[in-house]
């Protein structure tokens, strides 16, 4: 079977935005994540690196692991929106969890892995690397410039 991704991703940047704003507001970098298929949302999470005092619990890892939880171990047939774009830890749990399709709202120059300052949408020897799209979407962009702002 082969994963139809939505036309519309609108009902989905909602859920990620929702979740990055939950993150604002809890301190933590504004990032929200969502897990999709078959046009129904899985799972949804959001950072809480400093909630959980956890470098690893960013919004794409924690809603990998929930997605996991209710789906299995291979999220295959799934796709994940992200408000920011992956990492490398994020976009390798991506790779190795065989979500087939990466959308992002904000493009990560300095720590981006989708063509920021690391490419990993190359083939692994034994991988397929997901397909990606960015979706230039302002409102994540600026919750992100939001909280970098209010830091320094």
């Amino acid at each position: 079977m082969k994963i139809k991704f939505p036309k519309n991703y609108q009902r989905y940047i909602d859920v990620a935005m929702e979740e990055a704003e939950i993150a604002l507001k809890k301190g933590e970098i504004p990032v929200g994540s969502v897990v999709v298929r078959e046009d129904r949302v899985i799972s949804r999470a959001h950072n809480q690196v400093e909630e959980r005092g956890d470098i690893t619990a960013h919004g794409e890892i924690l809603v990998i692991r929930d997605a996991s939880k209710k789906l299995g171990k291979y999220l295959n047939n799934t796709l994940i929106l992200t408000t920011l774009e992956p990492c490398p830890m994020c976009l390798s749990a991506i790779i190795f969890s065989r979500i087939e399709k990466v959308v992002y709202l904000a493009r990560d120059p300095i720590w981006g892995a989708l063509g920021g300052i690391f490419d990993m949408r190359v083939t692994l020897h034994h991988v397929k690397g997901p397909l990606s799209e960015y979706i230039e979407y302002p409102p994540a962009e600026e919750l992100l410039r939001e909280f970098f702002n209010s830091i320094r």
